[in-house]
């Protein structure tokens, strides 16, 4: 039985919130060959594609003699922020995350650090071995918005030199000032001075896990209901070693 002609494939759904913004970057610019939409289009394939080689890729995708050359263009980096930003703007707010009351007045973020092997043809070091390549994201937990954030400076640069090389500023992330904010970290994230700081210029809270060894001094419980599971962490006020008051 034939397909009705109105049939939409799951890659034009996809790729639907992208076509036509790239031509709204002030950095567009027509080409004949590869069209800006179309290198957005194939980046995006290839991350999502299991190649592993950027030759094999095209193989897959078709020739394009200049696709090598594409990715150092920057005007065309200066087209996928744009679009990056476009596309930001013109997501739609969820809402689940506001039905949950306690957070119903935050923005709450959750961020963490990615980290792959280099491409086949990277210069290795000195020691003789390609350093990885770490990228650090931030997820809007309103809208399942993904933002990144940096890429890592160093080989192998762990998480925390890269929210510190950021910054409280650079963890905004448009939220207004005076708003409350939670970002979510993993364990590789705690800082405790760092974040008090955070809390002093902008006004973010950071959730995350202890690390193993961890001590701390206890100050003082909450009197807190004890039958609200929402309390069964028994939370309490207290200190790390430099003396960051956290709970």
């Amino acid at each position: 039985m034939p397909l009705p002609s109105h049939t939409r494939s799951a890659h034009d759904a996809f790729f639907d919130p992208i076509r036509g913004v790239a031509r709204r970057s002030p950095s567009h610019r027509p080409c004949l060959d590869l069209s800006d939409e179309q290198w957005l289009v194939l980046d995006l394939h290839r991350v999502l594609e299991s190649t592993p080689s950027g030759r094999g890729f095209l193989q897959e995708n078709g020739p394009r003699s200049n696709y090598f050359s594409s990715l150092v263009s920057e005007r065309l980096g200066e087209v996928a922020r744009d679009v990056n930003a476009l596309l930001l703007a013109a997501a739609e707010a969820g809402v689940h995350i506001a039905t949950i009351s306690d957070l119903a007045r935050y923005r709450c973020f959750a961020s963490d650090g990615h980290w792959h092997g280099a491409k086949a043809h990277d210069s290795r070091g000195e020691s003789g071995s390609k350093p990885v390549v770490g990228h650090f994201y931030s997820l809007d937990m309103h809208n399942h918005r993904l933002r990144h954030l940096a890429a890592a400076e160093a080989p192998q640069e762990y998480d925390m030199s890269i929210v510190k090389r950021l910054g409280p500023r650079g963890l905004e992330e448009g939220v207004a000032m005076r708003s409350r904010m939670l970002r979510v970290h993993d364990r590789a994230g705690i800082d405790f001075k760092f974040w008090g700081r955070c809390r002093c210029e902008c006004a973010p809270y950071c959730l995350c896990r202890v690390k193993e060894g961890m001590v701390f001094e206890h100050l003082e419980d909450w009197d807190l209901d004890a039958t609200d599971p929402r309390n069964r962490s028994s939370p309490r006020r207290t200190t790390d070693g430099r003396r960051t008051r956290l709970r």
